[in-house]
């Protein structure tokens, strides 16, 4: 796993990690139509975004790798 970095050097063309103080650990994407990350899987065309899944993180961390197909439990 990747080490905590600025948000600030965030990858804003595809989901990542994201920590802030109110929402702590999630994924989220951002949006440049409006200058803000969101949680992953909402759209902030979908509701008021400015109240509701909004992220304001502080560091980011990029998604780990997904499982060989290979994998077991």
């Amino acid at each position: 796993m990747s080490e905590w970095q600025p948000i600030d050097t965030a990858d804003k063309d595809t989901d990542v990690i994201v920590y802030s103080e109110f929402d702590g650990v999630c994924t989220a994407y951002y949006d440049g139509e409006v200058d803000q990350w969101f949680r992953s899987g909402k759209s902030p065309h979908d509701f008021d975004f400015v109240t509701s899944d909004a992220v304001y993180p502080t560091h980011w961390q990029p998604l780990p790798a997904p499982p060989s197909s290979g994998a077991t439990t």
